[in-house]
């Protein structure tokens, strides 16, 4: 069974969420008891909690950077969640909106969205511009 590494979108804390659990039913944080929403099996973080996440990962960390008025971000959505479902066991799916925290895209020198990062033992390995299919997304980390 794998578990997938999240933070709590109320209090931050970091949950490891079973993720054939996680499938059938929305998990709760173990801190606060309050619902940790999912899409797939990825979870939306803010730059703050993505750091931390990729600091503690023990498997690789893919990130998509997105926000809700991209149209092809929007597209991508359902593929990068296929991904999150299909591959939980070989890494950490998170997502992380743009336009809610526009500090960690200038940090991460995020130039256009949909944007894909992969970071692999707490530091970037690839990047990739664009929407991909989500057998695609897994063959970044390769």
């Amino acid at each position: 069974m794998s578990k997938i590494l999240t933070a709590c979108p109320h209090c931050h804390a970091l949950n490891n969420i079973a993720s054939d659990l996680a499938l059938t039913k929305t998990p709760v944080c173990g801190s606060c008891g309050k619902e940790i929403k999912l899409h797939g099996l990825a979870s939306e973080v803010n730059g703050d909690d993505l750091r931390r996440i990729i600091k503690k990962a023990q498997v690789p960390v893919i990130v998509d950077f997105w926000a809700d008025w991209c149209g092809p971000c929007k597209m991508y959505a359902p593929e990068f969640e296929k991904a999150s479902k299909k591959y939980s066991d070989k890494a950490i799916f998170l997502k992380v909106d743009t336009m809610k925290d526009p500090a960690i895209s200038q940090q991460m020198n995020i130039r256009g969205i949909p944007a894909t990062i992969v970071f692999k033992n707490g530091q970037e390995y690839r990047r990739q511009a664009g929407a991909l299919a989500a057998d695609s997304i897994i063959h970044l980390i390769d």
